[in-house]
């Protein structure tokens, strides 16, 4: 019965290692010089029509393990923040910034991420400067921060821990069973 949780616990071990899936790993650094304390979410644009949705962040620098948080970073007044994304099939193109008390602001990275889809940014370190000098963030882009967050990210860890548990309790069901024989 757990047989398909294994094999996409396997499948997803595996990625973890897959060069390709490392190879379109990149990194890049936020600095806040805005003076403030605020709450950031990466964007990202997808297609030609530009969809906007929130990075793939990874937990490592080198190896594509998908982040389980991909919104609402802190980050404090004067503070930096890495973040490591895969790039394929997505360019990022804006850094949403929610200050503790205000709308909701933008910073863009990329003025036009569906050109010359899919690339790395031209840069991998952005500032954000007073929040005064930022726009409104469009209702396009503002409403990445209302869509559900990583629930499927949930349901995948939820099967690979599923995945990996069911061998080892087989394995010990039959050691008790060979023991008791």
């Amino acid at each position: 019965m757990c047989l398909p949780a294994t094999l996409i616990s396997a499948l997803f071990l595996l990625n973890i290692v897959n060069p390709m899936a490392a190879a379109f790993l990149t990194r890049f650094s936020v600095v806040n010089e805005s003076g403030e304390h605020v709450s950031i979410t990466p964007v990202g644009a997808i297609g030609s029509a530009g969809r906007r949705t929130t990075l793939p962040l990874s937990s490592a620098s080198f190896l594509s393990i998908p982040s389980l948080r991909d919104r609402s970073f802190p980050l404090a007044a004067g503070g930096q923040r890495r973040f490591t994304y895969d790039w394929d099939d997505i360019q990022v193109s804006e850094l949403l910034i929610v200050p503790g008390s205000g709308p909701v602001r933008e910073l863009v990275l990329d003025p036009a991420p569906t050109q010359g889809q899919y690339r790395k940014p031209s840069t991998n370190y952005f500032v954000i400067p007073k929040l005064a000098n930022l726009p409104i963030a469009k209702p396009s882009v503002h409403a990445v921060l209302d869509t559900p967050s990583g629930a499927k990210r949930w349901i995948l860890l939820i099967m690979i821990i599923v995945g990996i548990a069911a061998p080892i309790g087989v394995v010990r069901a039959r050691a008790r069973l060979k023991a008791t024989l």
